[in-house]
């Protein structure tokens, strides 16, 4: 009996845009993430400096209600006790601007996002590999890699061998 050749995998190296477009992306993640960070300060600062109550806060943030009562707990800072009226609450220029950040942050990520997936479906294209083997370069799973290439129209390696028990 004669062993079966072992198959050898195509060799695969991602593309320079590929490359450049996932480190852009990283950068842009890290960015993100700052600009969420000093958000959450931002609504802790102003929770603390207003008296102002969980839920006024949130009404001037993308956030609910319960993501400002917990980044008040996770700063130590008590529920405003029950009964009086605070004073009228005017957002601070400092809460404003950072979710002005946030926002531009989140655009920029979104943009660099887009640009990636771009890439990813470009290399697909390019080096007719499998989506695993892109998958493996890319924050992403096989499934999210597949579902790239069928957005961008690329057209998968081999014909579907399944086919279904009503043809």
């Amino acid at each position: 009996m004669t062993a079966r050749p072992k198959k050898t995998r195509t060799p695969y190296t991602p593309s320079a845009d590929l490359v450049t477009a996932l480190a852009d992306l990283k950068t842009e993640e890290a960015a993100f993430e700052t600009a969420r960070q000093a958000a959450r300060r931002a609504v802790a600062d102003e929770l603390r400096a207003s008296g102002q109550s969980n839920a006024r806060v949130a009404e001037h943030t993308p956030w609910t209600e319960e993501t400002v009562r917990g980044i008040a707990n996770e700063h130590g800072i008590p529920p405003r006790p029950k009964g009086g009226n605070p004073p009228t609450y005017k957002p601070s220029p400092e809460i404003a601007a950072a979710f002005a950040a946030l926002t531009k942050a989140g655009k920029d990520y979104e943009e660099k996002r887009q640009a990636t997936r771009k890439a990813v479906a470009d290399d697909l294209r390019a080096a007719k590999v499998s989506h695993a083997r892109v998958a493996e370069h890319t924050p992403w799973t096989e499934a999210t890699v597949r579902s790239i290439a069928e957005e961008h129209g690329v057209p998968p390696l081999r014909k579907p061998t399944v086919r279904s028990i009503h043809d």
